[in-house]
């Protein structure tokens, strides 16, 4: 009983720290900014969102900055997808770990990350207040993010802390006219010693309120997540619990599991209690290539996601995204 305390007091820590309300409380208001709470990639929605603890790859820059910290190769994250509707969301980004850059007095240099996000709505009917209409427009949000992640204790007893944090630039154009906005991200992510545990802790879209010129402001969708992870099975499959709080909606619950099966193929399954719909499962694939070697490209690692997810009434959405992995072992 005594040697699984700190796993019991880590699991309750994370689950309870970011907010006392219920599970599926419904707040008042609305958060403008849509496309800084669409998560970009497959794999981590296969696995029901469930992330800011396993924070293992590039996709911790939707979850946990923290987790930049982990990363020992350069990564390039990269999805181009129709979103519900019609809706295109397009993401590029990179991590490029610091550490063979040498340096007298310090040993991890942590890892530097940016990513470009843009969600174009396409044409839209416009109405006025009557509900007549007024002609199309369209919208367009483009999200710029610049994130650090590092080492910041490493203790054979305690375990290993990490900490990151990270800045993005917002800029809308509705119909026409344009907006822009300064946010920020920090995350906290702790390896523990004991049973290959993790607990992840993060605060994202942190800022001011989007003006629209019009009065109409409208609040940022700050988040919190919390979250515990743990690996099994001598690490070929991975388990997670996530519970975010989303300003001005309800709060949510993460549960995620990834196997992965002869070392090349990922077995995806989650679970969400939604704030804004009933509870829906998703799955997902994800292909691991190594060492890959074509003509005059190389990667150390590529690996090609696919996830299945439904959002009720508003219908069923699939997700292709891709991550390399460059630089030796």
């Amino acid at each position: 009983m005594i040697k699984k305390f700190p796993l019991y007091c880590a699991v309750i820590i994370c689950l309870v720290v970011a907010s006392g309300r219920p599970l599926m409380a419904q707040d008042a208001g609305t958060a403008g900014a849509q496309a800084l709470t669409i998560i970009p990639d497959a794999r981590t929605t296969g696995m029901g969102e469930a992330f800011c603890a396993i924070a293992d790859d590039v996709n911790t820059l939707s979850y946990n900055p923290a987790g930049l910290g982990a990363i020992t190769h350069t990564e390039i994250p990269m999805a181009n997808n129709r979103w519900l509707g019609d809706m295109f969301y397009q993401h590029l980004g990179i991590a490029y770990s610091l550490r063979d850059v040498r340096t007298s007095n310090l040993q991890d240099l942590g890892t530097l990350a940016f990513s470009f996000v843009d969600l174009n709505s396409g044409p839209m009917i416009g109405r006025d207040a009557t509900g007549a209409e007024t002609g199309n427009f369209t919208a367009r949000d483009q999200v710029i993010t610049v994130a650090y992640g590092r080492t910041m204790l490493d203790n054979p007893c305690g375990g290993k802390l990490l900490a990151g944090a990270g800045a993005k630039f917002l800029m809308e154009d509705i119909d026409g006219e344009s907006f822009s906005n300064r946010l920020f991200d920090a995350g906290l992510l702790w390896e523990l010693p004991w049973y290959n545990l993790r607990a992840g802790l993060a605060a994202q879209n942190l800022g001011p309120k989007l003006s629209y010129g019009s009065g109409a402001d409208q609040d940022t969708p700050s988040t919190v997540r919390a979250g515990t992870a743990c690996r099994l099975f001598h690490n070929y499959m991975v388990v997670g619990v996530d519970y975010s709080k989303i300003q001005g909606a309800g709060a949510e619950l993460h549960l995620g599991a990834e196997y992965l099966l002869l070392n090349v193929l990922a077995l995806r399954m989650g679970y969400q209690e939604r704030a804004y719909n009933d509870a829906k499962l998703s799955c997902g694939v994800g292909l691991s290539l190594k060492q890959l070697d074509v003509m005059f490209f190389f990667a150390n690692e590529l690996n090609l996601d696919y996830s299945f997810v439904p959002y009720g009434d508003l219908g069923v959405e699939h997700r292709l995204s891709l991550v390399l992995k460059l630089g030796a072992d």
